[in-house]
């Protein structure tokens, strides 16, 4: 899978991400255009990284041991991004299905865009 994350590195200008079954353990994103990230049936991802500013939609479903999701602070690209850039559009975090680890949960709960609850990212104990 090592191909997928060199394409990945190489996409600076990468507005969406959509996957279906992908087994990987780790992805890191990194784009100043990257509004959506979808991964259903990240079924053995365990950590992600992510550098985008823009990014309205966060979708992670089926993924069973996210232990880790960085939103990154500090990137190389961030020195294209116009000075006095912002964006205040809300992250969307959709986490069907998911079994989130403590620093996943920490990590989505507390960005400043998220306004959901941290609630609604908990996997319901009676599903299982």
């Amino acid at each position: 899978w090592k191909w997928l994350q060199d394409m990945l590195d190489t996409a600076t200008k990468l507005k969406k991400f959509d996957s279906y079954k992908l087994r990987v353990g780790y992805l890191k994103f990194a784009s100043n255009h990257l509004e959506s990230i979808c991964l259903h049936r990240a079924e053995l991802l365990q950590c992600v990284d992510i550098w985008a500013p823009r990014l309205t939609n966060f979708s992670v479903q089926a993924a069973y041991d996210l232990s880790q999701v960085h939103f990154l602070k500090i990137h190389a690209l961030k020195a294209e991004l116009p000075s006095d850039f912002t964006f205040d559009e809300e992250l969307s975090v959709n986490a069907e299905n998911v079994n989130l680890g403590n620093h996943a949960l920490e990590a989505i709960a507390t960005h400043p865009r998220f306004r959901g609850t941290r609630e609604s990212l908990q996997m319901d104990d009676g599903y299982w």
